[in-house]
């Protein structure tokens, strides 16, 4: 139902062995699903109102994209090539077909998680390989990578990235893997693209079992000005977002807030509304949910 409780049509379920892992588009009849099918192939499938189209680059694993128009489609990943190298990988939908370019690491599996469009001449992308984080900027004719600072852990990994007034911002996880002290912590850094400040958000330090002890920063988006972050933490905790107030972050409960709560994604929509999705942990079961923010007057 859309606000006037009118039935919007649906499409319908994604073609057999498809992926929904990531979804993006700019209308019903414009809808993208990509990701890893069921048979642990890579597709991404198109929705123009009557039927799904197969528009699959083969051994293109996608873990993040944006559409802007019907022909402007940006897809971030990795690709697997048949020598065994898994460079990060950013494709381009023109309307056509995608035009893929390689990014990442030399040398190293690299992951490109998240893609921010400031325009056709202005698009960020981040992930990281090799152990360290990684970041590129294209200007409309070329991918150039951008130095990041290097954090206090050594497998620090960068999941989100805006762009405020032509401020960069980048989020994810610091930690050192190698020392019982390397207490994951959730990093922003932002930045001109050449210098940058690097802050990090209060969570409190998790506890218990090593393998569920994961802070950071999953999502970041602009809303009425503010910079705000999606935070995954330990699951006992309710901190489920932050926002920048100028010169530190103030955290906040997630949508919905139960104990546990998270946030994977922030998206805002052109009419200045904010949306998140992610995961609640109501009695030990995994639940998903969206809520809304709507702009302030």
């Amino acid at each position: 139902m859309d606000p006037a409780g009118r039935c919007l049509a649906q499409p319908p379920a994604a073609p057999a062995g498809a992926s929904t892992d990531v979804l993006t588009g700019t209308a019903p009849n414009d809808v993208w699903a990509l990701g890893r099918g069921e048979w642990g192939d890579f597709g991404q499938y198109h929705w123009d109102g009557s039927r799904w189209t197969d528009r699959t680059l083969p051994d293109f694993e996608v873990l993040a994209a944006r559409a802007v128009s019907r022909t402007d489609v940006w897809a971030v990943g990795n690709y697997r090539e048949s020598d065994g190298d898994v460079p990060g990988a950013v494709a381009h939908w023109n309307g056509s077909a995608w035009t893929l370019t390689k990014l990442g690491v030399p040398d190293a599996w690299t992951n490109i998680k998240a893609v921010h469009v400031v325009s056709a001449h202005d698009v960020w992308v981040v992930g990281s390989g090799g152990g360290r984080l990684y970041a590129a900027h294209y200007d409309g004719a070329s991918w150039q990578e951008v130095a990041l600072p290097r954090l206090s852990g050594l497998s620090a990994t960068a999941n989100a990235v805006t762009v405020r007034d032509g401020e960069v911002w980048i989020g994810g996880t610091d930690r050192n893997i190698y020392t019982d002290s390397g207490t994951p912590r959730a990093f922003v850094l932002h930045g001109n693209g050449t210098d940058w400040q690097t802050t990090y958000v209060p969570v409190p330090a998790p506890s218990g079992d090593a393998s569920e002890d994961r802070m950071s920063v999953q999502a970041l988006a602009v809303h009425d000005g503010t910079v705000w972050a999606g935070l995954y933490a330990d699951r006992t905790k309710d901190r489920g977002l932050a926002r920048w107030n100028g010169s530190t972050w103030e955290t906040a409960a997630a949508p919905g807030a139960t104990p546990g709560s998270e946030v994977t994604a922030l998206y805002p929509t052109a009419d200045g509304t904010l949306w998140a999705n992610g995961l609640l942990y109501p009695n030990a079961y995994l639940k998903g949910y969206a809520a809304s923010l709507a702009p302030s007057a």
